[in-house]
């Protein structure tokens, strides 16, 4: 019997809004602890990631090899493979996320590979550290350092890394998607063209013959949060773009944002991205 692994990425893979950066860093205390510090296995389409784990005693599934870890060990999960943690509160690491077919990565090993603690693994958690500090400074080459980062530790995992078994049913993870996932694709695709427009969750699960909480239940099992949350976050991602490369007043950011309420769109901006509108404009503004 096929047993049905999620298929999903942070922000939802399908949408297509534009990523700020080329990677994403997060703590692996601040990842766990929203899901009770256990990530299911799942498995991303586009995305690999790199999992710095210092702390001992971590359930770790990737690929079909099941172990804990006794040291700190570094592993990469490139896109189609299974992956899941058992962690605990004390746990310490760091894990990046990234889109292994963007211009400027270099070649992403196909196949899943672990470091076990030496002198290239502490050499990437000093990457790791580096590139945490890099992610929260905005200035002139931003982008070309945090992807110098990044080719760094995959130079350090594909010459001192070890390749795991590759998992047996390959042929599965790489099948045609299940009508659950034409569903969620169908969602996102869906958001892409109308994000800026009055639409809710309900006028989505209508278009798509859906009932509202079949949608929810489906966007929760393969892309790991709510439809409403989905929306937001793109509105969002529009937001944070017209405020870095153009003038338009705030208001009008929020409006063809798909923000109809000035206060909700500044309480969510606020709770995406911990300033206001007008603090991240003055942070980030790339226009003349």
């Amino acid at each position: 019997m096929k047993v049905e692994i999620p298929n999903y990425d942070l922000y939802g893979e399908f949408l297509s809004g534009r990523r700020i950066d080329p990677l994403h860093h997060e703590p692996l205390r601040d990842r766990s602890s929203r899901h009770g510090w256990r990530i299911r296995p799942h498995r991303h389409e586009r995305l690999a990631q790199i999992f710095a784990i210092r702390s001992p005693n971590a359930d770790i599934r990737l690929g079909e090899l099941d172990f804990q870890n006794q040291a700190p060990v570094v592993l990469l999960a490139p896109p189609g493979v299974i992956h899941g943690f058992g962690f605990t509160a004390e746990v310490a690491g760091d894990v990046v996320s990234f889109d292994a077919g963007q211009p400027g990565v270099g070649a992403v090993p196909a196949h899943p590979m672990a470091l076990q603690d030496g002198p290239a693994c502490d050499a990437i958690n000093v990457l790791m550290d580096q590139l945490r500090r890099a992610t929260s400074a905005y200035g002139m080459g931003r982008e070309q350092v945090l992807l110098g980062l990044l080719r760094l530790m995959l130079a350090y995992l594909a010459a001192e890394g070890g390749p795991l078994p590759e998992p047996h049913d390959a042929r599965r993870l790489t099948d045609e998607p299940t009508r659950a996932e034409r569903h969620v694709r169908a969602f996102c695709a869906l958001i892409e063209q109308h994000f800026a427009s009055p639409m809710g969750v309900q006028d989505y699960a209508q278009g798509l013959g859906l009932s509202t909480p079949h949608l929810t239940r489906l966007c929760n099992r393969h892309l790991g949060t709510t439809p409403n949350m989905l929306l937001r976050m793109r509105r969002i991602a529009e937001a944070r773009r017209l405020l870095e490369f153009t003038r338009h007043p705030i208001g009008e950011v929020a409006l063809r944002s798909g923000f109809l309420d000035a206060g909700y769109f500044a309480r969510s901006f606020r709770a995406a991205t911990g300033s206001s509108a007008s603090t991240y404009r003055r942070g980030r503004a790339k226009h003349p």
